[in-house]
């Protein structure tokens, strides 16, 4: 903003130096317009001591010292541009300015202030071109009035046109010259100079005009090539001029600009030998060239300042609600983006838990299986124990011992994944664990069996015992007998119910192998699940640390943010009051230039009148003129008539009338 504060700063400053180079411009309008009319007294008298070459001298002195501090003004002013140039760039490419206004509206800014800048510069540089050709006007002024020919009072004037017919009538002092020049036709000079009349035609051949001005005499020549040759004697004096093609040429182009739309040849002041008349036209023109370089002026102001409420624009929108509705937007986003972080920590958390809570049942629910499983293995060993006698059993036991073992391992390896509460996935094992002691307890159902026969077989040997001690041989060899039968039964019964048992065993055996196997491959699968869950959880625990760092830093942010909303609320606010002030300013020079501008239209619509009443002037006047040499002619005739009158009284004849007259006349003369 401050940025943009320097630009508008210098923009008004250069506007400024613009308004006061054109009221310099107008107040030298004035100047020029009060010296032409003051040139206008000075060609109307014709008294001795009237000299206007002198005034007109003075007057382009001071023309010449206007332009020069003109110029060295423009030069202080391009070297207050350059600097306030120069701060801008530096004040734009701080980096705190980058900070508070976006860099796309800052470049945005530097191409508009430098597009005006430079417009400013061309307005000027046109200024001072328009002063240096108002002086490069002047300056043959100056060098023909110095080096003036003056014929007796008569001044000679040429004036060529290439394509068109110029005509060129002077009349000063009852001399007339007419001359008529173009490329293609032939050329008339008709001069009359007391009495004398000299006519030459035919621009093939070369023109030799002779022109007898008081016992003077006076050569023109003018060759085919159309180099021109003048000798002109004045009393005594010699002064000669060679006009070439190219020079003539020049002096056309020069003169373009002073042509009418009919081919007439408008008079110029570099053309204009010695013509007061013609120096205040041409005052005239140069001044009518001044208020159209002002128009220009004019013109170039109203675009600046078109351009400068464009910048006033582009600086209140920066300035404007909204930069504070970006802001707003910013915070706004910020603060949705901190909610939403929030609410994926909240969810992440309430995940965490219940993680946490799904482990805990889980160590629960491994620890009770624990239990049974170590329980039904203690009644199966201790059951095993009390039939030692049997192989079958001992082998059993033995390798339900194993199975236990093994089943004690991995009972210690879920523990300590449960210890570790990153394990998910043991609801298999649940459902596998427990299914083993089913054939087990199978198998213990058929040695209970066995047991029951044992013992009936040890009271049916009790039983013989007895018998056999307390009875006769014959009831005892006939109890025995049934004794033995019974026993055999009973140990074919044993028998079958062993091979039975063992059919059994082998088949929980191999049950209990594959359940090994199928049991191994799980603890393998929840080994690698296990070191996934683990690893998830560590990627999962980054996570949670990387967005409670995030937040923080949010935090932070927002914390930040909210100073510098602050800082630029209140830059807005000291902004908006500058921009009202500026634009107070604004309305009170544009309510000036309106005024200016009104005032010039005036002063145009003046000097067009003026213009319009001089030409009205101009054509009385040559028609004065033309009245003089018809009066002079008159007189030249009586002159003569006289003349022979006196030549008659010269040689005896005159009558008293005449004689009476003659001396009237001579008194009058």
């Amino acid at each position: 903003m401050e940025g943009h504060m320097e630009n508008m700063r210098a923009v008004i400053k250069v506007y400024e130096s613009k308004k006061k180079h054109q009221k310099e411009a107008e107040a030298r309008a004035a100047e020029l317009e009060e010296e032409n009319q003051r040139l206008r007294g000075m060609l109307t008298k014709k008294g001795p001591d009237g000299d206007p070459q002198k005034g007109f001298s003075a007057f382009l002195t001071e023309m010449e010292a206007t332009y020069e501090k003109t110029q060295k003004e423009n030069e202080a002013t391009k070297a207050e541009n350059a600097a306030l140039k120069q701060e801008a760039e530096e004040t734009l490419g701080n980096r705190l300015l980058f900070q508070e206004v976006p860099s796309g509206v800052v470049k945005k800014a530097m191409f508009a202030w430098k597009k005006a800048v430079e417009g400013l510069e061309g307005a000027l540089d046109k200024v001072e071109r328009a002063h240096s050709m108002l002086l490069e006007k002047a300056r043959p002024l100056r060098k023909d009035i110095s080096l003036e020919v003056v014929n007796n009072g008569c001044h000679v004037e040429k004036n060529i046109s290439k394509d068109e017919n110029a005509k060129v009538c002077i009349i000063n002092n009852g001399h007339h010259i007419e001359e008529n020049i173009s490329k293609g036709e032939n050329v008339k000079v008709c001069v009359i100079n007391n009495g004398h009349h000299v006519e030459n035609v035919s621009k093939d051949e070369n023109v030799k005009v002779r022109v007898i001005n008081n016992g003077h005499h006076v050569e023109e020549n003018v060759s085919k090539d159309g180099n021109v040759k003048i000798c002109v004697i004045n009393n005594g004096h010699h002064v000669e001029e060679n006009v070439s093609k190219d020079a003539e040429k020049a002096r056309n182009e020069a003169g373009n600009a002073m042509l009418g739309k009919n081919g007439e040849v408008k008079l110029r002041l570099t053309e204009s030998k010695a013509r007061p008349c013609r120096k205040s036209s041409d005052l005239e023109k140069e001044v009518w060239d001044l208020k159209q370089n002002n128009g220009h002026l004019a013109t170039e102001l109203s675009r600046l300042s078109k351009e400068r409420e464009k910048l006033q624009q582009e600086l209140r929108t920066l300035c404007g609600p909204k930069e504070g509705s970006r802001q707003l937007e910013m915070i706004e986003e910020l603060k949705r983006r901190v909610e939403l972080l929030s609410k994926e920590l909240f969810a992440e958390k309430e995940v965490s838990e219940k993680l946490r809570l799904e482990l805990a049942a889980q160590a629960k629910e491994t620890a009770a299986m624990k239990a049974r499983f170590l329980e039904k293995m203690e009644a199966t060993s201790l059951f095993g124990a009390e039939t030692l006698n049997s192989c079958i059993l001992k082998e059993l036991h033995w390798k339900l011992d194993n199975v236990a073992k093994k089943q004690s391992k991995a009972l210690q390896l879920v523990s300590e994944m449960e210890e570790e509460n990153f394990n998910q996935s043991f609801h298999q094992s649940e459902r596998t664990v427990p299914d083993i002691p089913v054939e087990a307890l199978d198998a213990v159902g058929d040695n209970s069996k066995v047991r029951q026969v044992l013992v009936e077989l040890e009271d049916v040997l009790r039983e013989l015992k007895e018998a056999l001690d307390g009875a006769e041989k014959n009831e005892v060899v006939s109890k025995l007998k049934g004794l033995v039968d019974r026993m055999v039964a009973a140990m074919a019964t044993l028998r079958q119910e062993e091979e039975e048992a063992l059919r059994k065993h082998e088949k929980v055996r191999g049950m209990l192998s594959v359940r090994a196997q199928v049991l191994a491959e799980e603890l393998a699968t929840l080994r690698d699940k296990f070191e996934e869950a683990r690893g998830e959880a560590g990627r999962r625990a980054e996570a949670l640390e990387s967005e409670a760092r995030m937040n923080r830093d949010l935090l932070e942010e927002m914390a930040e943010h909210e100073e510098e909303v602050e800082e630029l609320r209140g830059k807005s606010r000291r902004m908006e009051s500058t921009i009202e002030s500026l634009g107070k300013k604004v309305e009170e020079l544009s309510k000036a230039g309106q005024e200016k501008e009104a005032k010039f239209k005036k002063l145009l619509k003046e000097t067009e009148k003026l213009s319009s009443e001089i030409l009205n002037l101009r054509s009385e006047r040559t028609r004065l003129l033309l009245q003089n040499e018809v009066a002079q002619k008159n007189h030249q005739e009586i002159v003569a008539i006289y003349r022979t009158h006196l030549l008659n009284a010269a040689q005896g004849f005159m009558d008293k009338e005449v004689h009476e007259m003659l001396q009237r006349i001579l008194r009058t003369r």
